[in-house]
């Protein structure tokens, strides 16, 4: 190697900070799910319908005055959860009814900034959102899997992944994720919680919560919350940059750009395409 490729190599050699101490992004996928079976639709049918009834309560504690958004703590979320998970025509598990009341309690904070707006209500009946706590994951027959609490029972719903690997640019590793130790293992799988950043593949740092929507008859989707480290942290003080680039486009010169190495005070490399092939694409 000589010694501007030497110089180059160094300049291409950027110090990033590692994945885990990077700040990361919330990024959203959907998954379709196959058409279920009629018992594991019923159940999310359910569980949908239960959700909506834990929220329609949460709502009407707000707009009743009892508790207060900005004021609602820890305390008040235990004893609003205790209180609808009491309830006999709600049948979902305390984690997925406190998911409902933060919910809730965040949409009534944003409400109480703008009292123009109409006050929230559980108008949706075909959604479930379950916590990166009561979700699990496993991996079987070639395919991951979500094993989600209804209420009544566990199902295990299969994901579906794109042919063009975008899917399993966030999924974890199948190892991660072991399959069922028997068919009839009803908590199957490894929680949310438990799945490390190392077990994730690229720039994945943790799945964070999962959304069930309904599509149509037996037909529903997941839509997964991943938590994606961003490409670059660290900011540089331009003054201390030992290498600038240069960039210029024109008509004759399409685009030129130079590497300038500010310690030798030269022109490392240089980079120049021509306009002779797109020029009778520009306009007089």
């Amino acid at each position: 190697m000589d010694s501007q490729q030497s110089e180059l190599a160094e300049f291409a050699t950027f110090e990033q900070p590692p994945l885990d101490e990077r700040k990361t992004v919330a990024r959203t996928v959907v998954f379709q799910i196959p058409t279920l079976t009629a018992k594991k639709s019923g159940l999310l049918n359910r569980a949908m319908k239960d959700y909506r009834r834990a929220r329609a309560v949460a709502c009407q504690q707000f707009q009743s005055g009892e508790y207060d958004p900005q004021q609602f703590n820890i305390i008040d979320q235990n004893e609003l959860s205790g209180h609808i998970s009491g309830r006999e025509d709600i049948e979902l598990s305390v984690k997925q009814v406190a998911y409902a009341v933060r919910t809730v309690k965040q949409n009534y904070a944003e409400f109480a900034k703008d009292l123009r707006a109409s006050p929230p209500e559980a108008t949706r009946a075909d959604t479930l959102t379950v916590s990166r706590q009561g979700t699990r994951m496993f991996h079987e027959d070639g395919r991951h899997y979500l094993n989600v609490p209804t209420g009544l029972d566990n199902v295990n719903l299969p994901l579906q992944t794109s042919g063009d690997a975008y899917h399993a640019r966030f999924l974890p590793e199948p190892t991660a994720v072991p399959a069922k130790e028997s068919k009839y293992q009803r908590r199957a799988g490894v929680s949310f919680d438990e799945i490390e950043p190392t077990d994730l593949p690229g720039r994945t740092q943790k799945i964070s919560t999962s959304t069930l929507q309904k599509q149509g008859p037996r037909q529903f989707t997941a839509n997964i919350t991943f938590k994606v480290a961003t490409h670059q942290e660290r900011t540089y003080d331009t003054g201390d940059a030992r290498y600038v680039v240069g960039v210029d486009r024109g008509r004759n010169q399409l685009a030129y750009a130079a590497l300038y190495d500010s310690d030798e005070n030269h022109v490392a490399d240089w980079f120049n395409r021509t306009g002779d092939e797109v020029e009778h694409y520009m306009p007089c």
